[in-house]
């Protein structure tokens, strides 16, 4: 396992009050936050991955194209000020909306990665929400019949 991801994973653990952290897995380990669970793991070159799930995609293709179309359109905003990303990712035959994001050991800065975890969780809380209350599947897009609206959108970053 890499130093600095061992480093900065005690580091991590002391400055959350979480006591000494138990490393099950080389260059990985879990960190659990309320309900959300977070893999860090070491990407073997100079960066601590943060990731978690979001929510899983429904397995009728038209309702996962437009929930997709929908995250595409809302994560926009998120990369303004946030280090969080979102992709799809097959896991154990579903397909989930996981979000991502990484930590440079070079910074050398608990409080940078403190802030990219709850990045990540921020991500994960809203889309978590957004798909805990989705529409089921087979009813119109709106839920009763109404049309969803699409608005356009650009963000230009200073």
């Amino acid at each position: 396992m890499a130093q600095d991801f061992r480093s900065s994973v005690i580091g991590l653990w002391a400055r959350l009050g979480l006591g000494e952290p138990r490393f099950n897995e080389p260059g990985r380990i879990q960190l659990r936050i309320d309900r959300t669970s977070l893999d860090l793991v070491d990407n073997g070159r100079g960066r601590l991955i943060v990731e978690g799930v979001a929510g899983t995609l429904p397995m009728d293709r038209a309702e996962a194209a437009r929930r997709v179309r929908r995250v595409l359109q809302t994560n926009l905003g998120f990369l303004l000020g946030n280090e969080a990303g979102v992709y799809v990712k097959d896991r154990q035959g579903d397909s989930v909306l996981a979000v991502r994001a990484s930590y440079a050991y070079g910074a050398a800065d608990p409080e940078r990665l403190k802030k990219t975890i709850e990045d990540t969780l921020r991500v994960i809380d809203y889309y978590g929400a957004q798909f805990a209350a989705a529409v089921p599947s087979g009813l119109p897009v709106g839920g009763r019949g109404v049309a969803e609206e699409t608005i356009e959108a650009v963000i230009f970053r200073p």
